[in-house]
């Protein structure tokens, strides 16, 4: 008779050290909401209509241009207090244009005088079409904005004390 066979347990493998999670690393600081750098030149302007790849802008003196999408870098938007020669709080949108022979110019929009009638149709409430005017900058240009773009685009703007409070957060 063959011998007794004794079966065994299999050999249990030994079990890895238990080590804690990695901790996620700390999320890093957000970087300040700066645009630009320099002495920006600021041109006071409305819209005039659009047309296929951008907007008719009308200057402070008259004229009327073409901007297109491609020229806009950045777009800066908050609700300032105290602005000179406007009543209450205004909602002031800066367009950072491509910098030429190196300035910097900013085609700046008050809220009381945006022109958005020229680019949506009669009837549509103004911050629809506020709303509707920064998503087509912010998609259709290669602007970035310099609060964060979802605050924007569901109409949370950051609200500043002054016009140069505004620029000292945005433009150094």
């Amino acid at each position: 008779l063959p011998p007794a066979v004794q079966v065994l347990p299999a050999p249990q493998p030994t079990p890895a050290p238990v080590r804690p999670p990695t901790p996620a690393p700390a999320p890093a600081a957000p970087p300040r909401e700066v645009i630009a750098v320099g002495k920006p030149t600021f041109d006071v302007c409305r819209f005039a209509g659009r047309f296929a790849d951008g907007y008719v802008i009308q200057l402070s003196q008259g004229a009327k241009v073409n901007l297109s999408y491609g020229l806009i870098r950045g777009v800066a938007v908050g609700v300032v207090a105290g602005v000179p020669g406007r009543t209450g709080k205004v909602m002031v949108i800066d367009l950072v244009l491509a910098p030429r022979q190196g300035s910097l110019r900013i085609l700046r929009l008050f809220s009381d005088a945006l022109g958005l009638d020229t680019l949506f149709p009669s009837g549509t409430a103004p911050a629809e079409a506020l709303k509707a005017l920064l998503v087509g900058l912010l998609e259709k240009s290669p602007a970035r904005p310099a609060a964060q773009r979802e605050q924007l685009l569901r109409g949370e703007y950051p609200r500043y004390d002054s016009l140069a409070a505004f620029e000292a957060a945005v433009y150094r």
